[in-house]
Order: C-alpha cells, then structure tokens, then sequence
C-alpha cells in the first residue's frame, strides 16, 4: 500500500493531521523520525503484510489504536476524515468478499456476529455502532463521524477502494507528492 502514492498520501495525512496532534509527548521520541521510519518500514517490498493479518483481530484493535484518535479530534472538533475511511474499510472487510467477488476468511473473535451484521447492514453503518464494546458513546453520537463513516461505506460499495481514496485526496486536496 505505502509504494502507491496515493494511498501513501492517505497514512502521512492521517498520521499527520489527524494522529499526531492528539498524541501525547513520549520522552526520549521524536515523533517526526519514528514517522518517517514507519513509511520507510511500510515502504519495504521484502516485508510482505497481508490484508488479513493486518485486520487480524479488528474487534479488539479498533477500539485501543483508532477509536482513541476518533474520540480526541471529536471532542477538540478536529480531523477524522482518514479514520472514518478506516472504519468504513473495515465493516467493509468484514463482509468476507472483495471487489472482485473473491471470498476470505475475516479471523476475528467477533468475526461470525460482525460477518453477519456486515451483511445485514450493506451500506448502512447503523448496526455496527449498536455494538457498545466496540464504539463509545461519543463516537457514535457524532453526527459527524456518522455521517463520513456512512458516506465512505457508501463509496466503497459503489466504487470500490481506489476510486474512494482517489476522491479523498481530491476533496480534502491531499498532496501526493510528500513522504
């Protein structure tokens, strides 16, 4: 993913405007470099990540790395454009067939509730957000967060992946030409 500008545009924006402004300092780190060395690790052809094992375990992973920064820019009426889009991609995800149609396995120790509730919601992320351990409260009373996470959900189903981030970096103006 990171060798695709454009979806190398989409991590540095979320890791910069939307991540590292609700970080808190961490002594001894300068978060600039640590950055860098993330793209230039995800940037490495021999390291071979799948899909699956990057949403291995999403359920428990959503709400202790992506929901926190959700929460943070919500309540500092910051950015969480890219973190909507994440969210979006992984009910997407959770319905167990790609683009083309192709099934996967979704490992997940929610994987069966979340498989069938990714098929009975389609485009509508209304069902996932009943799911309590998973959304807070004021995550899911965001009428702004709801609204992007349906309207990228929406995209992604209708367009599919590509044309989806394509549009984000032309709406939000996401230049493609910074590491």
């Amino acid at each position: 993913v990171a060798l695709d500008d454009e979806y190398r545009a989409i991590v540095l924006h979320y890791m910069n405007r939307e991540v590292t402004p609700v970080l808190e300092p961490v002594p001894g780190i300068d978060i600039e470099q640590y950055k860098n060395s993330l793209m230039v690790r995800f940037q490495n052809s021999r390291i071979k990540d799948t899909l699956v094992r990057i949403c291995l375990g999403g359920s428990s992973k959503l709400p202790k790395f992506l929901l926190p920064v959700v929460r943070k820019q919500i309540a500092a009426g910051g950015d969480f454009t890219v973190a909507a889009l994440l969210v979006a991609a992984w009910f997407r995800y959770l319905l167990g067939v790609d683009e083309n149609g192709h099934s996967y396995e979704v490992d997940d120790p929610m994987a069966e509730a979340l498989h069938c509730t990714a098929k009975q919601a389609g485009t509508s992320p209304d069902l996932f957000f009943e799911y309590g351990d998973l959304f807070a409260p004021d995550v899911v009373n965001s009428d702004a967060f709801r609204n992007r996470v349906t309207f990228f959900l929406q995209s992604l189903h209708r367009l599919g992946s590509r044309t989806t981030v394509h549009n984000l970096i032309i709406k939000e103006k996401i230049r493609i030409d910074v590491i």
